[in-house]
């Protein structure tokens, strides 16, 4: 992304998911929490029944439902800040990665 679209495209994101910040990376932060909590509550019910045999099968409901928003979250806004160009390297630690491995069965990852 060009330096000149970063300004309407942080315009945008704050009409559509009602998000603010100081700069893109941090809006496309607060974008994909919002994507993950949304997923999350339409999904909740399907989701619980398919830990079996993975990491998440010792969690209890509120638990997985922390590990998948944060999995989902980090890797929602590691693919959005990749496709805008941004540096995701400066932005993230291997740390915030690791609730990921915790979805490790064919169900947990689909």
């Amino acid at each position: 992304m060009e330096e000149r679209h970063k300004e309407p495209v942080s315009a945008m994101l704050e009409r559509n998911y009602g998000v603010s910040g100081d700069d893109l990376p941090q809006q496309l932060e607060r974008v994909a929490g919002k994507l993950a909590g949304e997923y999350w509550s339409e999904h909740r019910q399907d989701f619980l029944y398919i830990v079996d045999d993975s990491f998440l099968e010792e969690y209890d409901d509120y638990n997985v439902e922390v590990q998948f928003k944060s999995a989902a979250a980090i890797s929602i806004v590691y693919a959005l800040m990749s496709r805008c160009g941004l540096d995701t390297e400066h932005y993230f630690q291997h740390e915030d990665f690791m609730p990921i491995f915790d979805f490790n069965t064919p169900a947990t990852i689909g």
